[in-house]
C-alpha cells in the first residue's frame, strides 16, 4: 500500500474492482495453495527486474494514451445514451489493475491486453515500471512534508481469493513485490454475498467512504475464483485557495445551447496558462506543489472538434506550452459521481478474448480454468474554494516590486476537460469532463 498524506480541494476516491470467474476450461489447478487467512502474502525479492527511468517514462506515456482511449470511449457511450453532463475516472487505477491481471495472462490474451492497455512495448518490464512510478509518488509525501503541509494520495491494491483455491507463487509473488497487493481469502462459492459486502467494505474504508456499495447484487456469485482490487483517495488543498466571499452566480453555457446558473469561484493569481487558437489551459498546483490540476477549455463552439481530435501528441504539447502567467480565473464548484462498467468498453478496444470462455489466465493457477467476469470502476470528486473540509486556507503570497500585469481573463463558463497529474513523473491520475457543473450524481 502506497501512502501520501496530504489535505483537499478536489476530493477523488477511485476503486476499479475486477473480477475472474471459472471459466469453461475448468481443469484442477497446479501451484500452491491460497495462504491462510491469518497470514498476507510476503513481497517476494527480485521479481521483475529494475526499471529504468525509460521505462517509468515509457509506462507514464502508455498511461496518458490509454487514458484518452478510455476517455474517447466512455464518452461516446455517454452521447449515444445522452448522459454526458459529467465523467471521471482514473486511468492509474484501471491500468493497475489491469496490469495486475496481465500478470497471470498468457498467449493471445496477455497480448490483446498489452495492446490495449498500450504497455507492449515495455514486456514484463511494465510490472517494475509500476512499482518505481508507485516509488515516486510516494516520494511526493516527503517532499510535501518537508514544507509543513498535508496532501493525501493513498493507493492501495488487494487480491480477494475463494478459501483453498490454489495459484501459483510466481504470481502472487509479483503482485506482492510490485504492487504491494495482500491475499484475503473469502468464500465466493458458499457465501457470494457476504464476500460482495466484505469487499465493498474494504472500498469504504480505503476512500473515506466515499465510495460505497461498488460490487452491486449478483456480481459476486459461486463461480468467483479471484478479485482484484485497487483503490486511490486523494485529498488536498489550492496552493492558492479561492475566497469563498468572491464565489456569485454565473452563467454556464450546456452543449445543447442551455444555459444555466451556477456558483463561480474567481481570483486573479499567478498560474501556469497556455492559449492556443481553439483552446486555452490553465494549471492549478496542490500545496507542496507536487500534483496539479490542468483545466482544458475548448474555444466555444469548437469543443465536439477539439474532442474528436484529441490526441496524447496534442496534450502534450499543450502541456509543454504552459507559462506562468497572472489569469483572473472564473470557473465553476462541481461535485459529481461516475460509474464505469468497463467489460463492454475494454472489448471494443480490443481486449476482447480475456472476457470469454477462451482466455487463458494459465499464469495464475497453471490451467486455463479462469476469465474475468467484469471491471468496475466508480469515482467521486469534488471541487471548492478552499480545498480544505474544516481548516483554514493557506495561501501563497507573491512579493512585487511594480504593480503586477494586467492578468489574462479566462472564464470557465462552458464544456471543459480537466486533468489531475503528478508533475514529476507527468502520471494522469484522474481524467474528467463536466459539461454541466450542476447535480451530485
Amino acid at each position: 500500500m502506497l501512502t501520501i498524506s496530504r489535505g483537499r480541494i478536489a476530493i477523488s476516491c477511485i476503486l476499479t474492482v475486477l473480477g475472474l470467474t471459472l471459466g469453461a476450461g475448468g481443469g484442477q489447478p497446479s501451484g500452491v495453495g491460497t495462504p491462510p487467512a491469518s497470514q498476507t502474502t510476503q513481497p517476494a525479492r527480485d521479481m521483475t527486474p529494475a526499471a529504468s527511468n525509460a521505462d517509468v517514462t515509457q509506462l507514464v506515456d502508455d498511461n496518458t494514451a490509454f487514458a484518452l482511449d478510455l476517455y474517447r470511449v466512455l464518452r461516446q457511450g455517454q452521447q449515444e445514451k445522452k448522459e454526458a453532463s459529467h465523467l471521471f475516472f482514473s486511468p492509474y487505477s484501471v491500468l493497475t489493475a489491469l496490469t495486475m491481471t496481465k500478470a497471470g495472462a498468457r498467449g493471445e490474451t496477455e497480448a490483446q491486453m498489452s495492446k490495449t492497455l498500450h504497455v507492449g512495448g515495455l514486456g514484463d518490464r511494465v510490472y517494475g515500471a509500476a512499482h518505481a512510478l508507485d516509488r515516486r509518488l510516494a516520494a511526493a509525501q516527503q517532499k510535501v512534508a518537508e514544507q509543513g503541509e498535508t496532501l493525501r494520495l493513498e493507493i492501495a491494491n488487494r487480491l480477494w481469493a475463494q478459501t483453498g483455491k490454489e495459484f501459483l507463487p510466481a504470481f502472487l509473488g509479483l503482485l506482492a513485490h510490485d504492487y504491494g497487493a495482500e491475499m484475503g481469502l473469502l468464500d465466493f462459492r458458499q457465501q457470494p454475498e457476504p464476500a460482495r459486502v466484505t469487499i465493498n467494505d474494504w472500498v469504504s474504508d480505503h476512500t473515506e467512504q466515499k465510495i460505497k456499495d461498488l460490487l452491486p447484487p449478483g456480481s459476486i456469485n459461486k463461480t468467483t475464483r479471484l478479485v482484484l482490487t485497487n483503490a486511490i483517495y486523494f485529498k488536498a488543498q489550492w496552493l492558492t485557495p479561492f475566497r469563498e466571499k468572491d464565489t456569485q452566480d454565473g452563467d454556464f453555457h450546456l452543449a445543447n445551447g442551455e444555459t444555466v446558473t451556477v456558483p463561480l469561484m474567481k481570483q486573479a493569481e499567478y498560474f501556469r496558462y497556455a492559449a492556443e487558437p481553439d483552446v486555452k489551459v490553465v494549471e492549478l498546483l496542490y500545496v507542496g506543489e507536487a500534483l496539479a490540476m490542468d483545466l482544458i477549455v475548448p474555444e466555444p463552439g469548437k469543443f465536439a472538434d477539439f474532442e474528436r481530435d484529441w490526441t496524447a501528441d496534442r496534450l502534450k504539447s499543450l502541456l509543454g506550452g504552459l507559462k506562468r502567467t497572472r489569469v483572473y480565473l472564473k470557473m465553476p464548484k462541481f461535485k459529481h459521481t461516475t460509474e464505469c462498467p468497463l467489460k463492454g468498453v475494454l472489448s471494443s478496444l480490443g481486449m476482447r478474448l480475456a472476457f470469454t470462455d477462451q482466455a487463458d489466465f494459465s499464469g495464475m493457477t497453471g490451467t486455463r480454468e479462469l476469465c474475468i467476469d467484469d471491471v468496475y470502476h466508480k469515482a467521486f470528486v469534488a471541487v471548492d474554494e478552499t480545498g480544505t473540509e474544516a481548516a483554514a486556507a493557506t495561501g501563497v503570497v507573491d512579493q512585487v516590486t511594480s504593480l503586477p500585469p494586467k492578468p489574462v481573463e479566462l472564464t470557465i463558463d462552458r464544456p471543459f476537460i480537466f486533468l489531475i497529474r503528478d508533475l514529476e513523473s507527468g502520471a494522469v491520475l484522474f481524467m474528467g469532463y463536466i459539461g454541466d457543473p450542476r447535480g451530485q450524481g
